[in-house]
């Protein structure tokens, strides 16, 4: 088919009549496919429409949450710090932890006190235990029963040390008895030594005593037991007023001489001499002579007078010490 055209009076083109009449009106979508534009131009129409409503559905969900919540007014400026300044502080979790922590180590701190206060207490109570042992414990014991030679207890004890000359009957060492962990007699083959041992307790001048007898031997109380840590310590005579004691040879005792302690179980324990030594009267340490030589485990001191005797002090002015170490 075709058109004419026609130009009017300005020079534009402008369409004719169609047969049939009518005009051909090119902006009109009937009869036609919709263009591009057209289609653009719907679609952004549309999506507003959607945004619109979205918005609209916003505001009505708004305003009824609003409704249905009550809302506190608005404080002013004065009632919001005032508020702040009230308000407890909230507590902080790591500064609790560290109170806890310190209260812990405090209490540590408090039970190690402690534990040092009763070391304490009982370091004061052995050393004045001891001290009240060999510095104020009178004599007063006499062994269990035993007749014949025997030692006694009175207030001039000190007195009669070593002024008892009677043999000892045959059979004494046979009948004489003491408790199972205490020391019983005293064997030294080397000086012919064979003698009961009876317990010593302090004088009234606080020194060791010894027996009364001149043939027996003394274990001092305030020493350890035989076969227990430390040093057994047993004296006796060299000599009384008109004839020899026990003891009158122990200097003569040499390095790795044996000596046998008996216990009253009849347990016998094995010494050996480590040094023999005499000193002056004055110059005697009982702290040494009451403790193991060379820090050995487990020993026996010996003691007994020797030298030049002192009428004043009724005594011999030198001390004649052996000292051993328990083998078995």
């Amino acid at each position: 088919m075709s058109h004419t055209f026609h130009h009017n009076s300005r020079g534009k083109i402008r369409p004719q009549p169609r047969p049939g009449g009518g005009v051909i009106n090119r902006n009109s979508t009937v009869g036609r496919q919709p263009r591009a534009k057209d289609k653009l131009i719907a679609d952004v129409s549309s999506n507003q429409t959607i945004k619109q409503k979205t918005v609209n559905k916003s505001q009505s969900d708004l305003s009824k949450y609003l409704e249905s919540t009550e809302v506190s007014p608005v404080k002013n400026h004065k009632e919001v710090f005032s508020d702040h300044n009230n308000a407890k502080p909230k507590s902080k979790p790591r500064k609790k932890a560290t109170n806890n922590r310190l209260k812990s180590i405090n209490k540590k701190k408090v039970s190690l006190t402690g534990l040092a206060a009763t070391i304490l207490v009982l370091t004061i109570y052995a050393s004045v235990d001891t001290w009240s042992t060999n510095g104020n414990i009178k004599a007063n014991y006499t062994e269990n029963g035993v007749a014949g030679v025997s030692d006694s207890s009175g207030i001039d004890r000190d007195e009669l040390e070593g002024k008892d000359e009677t043999p000892p009957p045959s059979n004494y060492l046979e009948t004489y008895e003491v408790s199972a962990d205490l020391p019983r007699a005293i064997y030294v083959n080397s000086i012919n030594v064979a003698a009961r041992v009876l317990p010593m307790g302090v004088n009234s001048d606080n020194r060791i005593e010894a027996p009364i007898n001149v043939f027996d031997a003394g274990w001092y109380k305030g020493s350890v037991k035989p076969g227990e840590i430390g040093a057994v310590f047993i004296n006796a005579h060299a000599s009384g007023q008109t004839r020899q004691g026990l003891f009158a040879n122990l200097d003569r005792l040499s390095v790795g001489d044996e000596i046998i302690l008996e216990k009253g179980d009849r347990t016998e324990l094995t010494y050996r001499v480590l040094e023999v030594e005499t000193v002056n009267l004055k110059d005697v340490d009982m702290k040494k002579v009451l403790i193991p030589k060379n820090n050995v485990l487990r020993g026996m001191n010996l003691m007994t007078c020797a030298g030049d005797w002192i009428q004043d002090s009724q005594t011999l002015d030198e001390r004649v010490i052996v000292y051993t170490e328990q083998i078995d």
